[in-house]
């Protein structure tokens, strides 16, 4: 699911190389986003 979330770029991410990295401030900053969102939705 992780890699699909990248693939389709839906997720944080970084690249070094073939590696995939996250930061950790990025990812928190996106589900506080979403969660945001949600509560606006309903």
């Amino acid at each position: 699911m992780i890699y699909e979330m990248v693939r389709k770029k839906k997720i944080p991410f970084f690249r070094i190389g073939s590696r995939i990295f996250f930061r950790k401030d990025d990812l928190e900053m996106m589900i506080k986003k979403q969660v945001q969102n949600n509560v606006n939705q309903g």
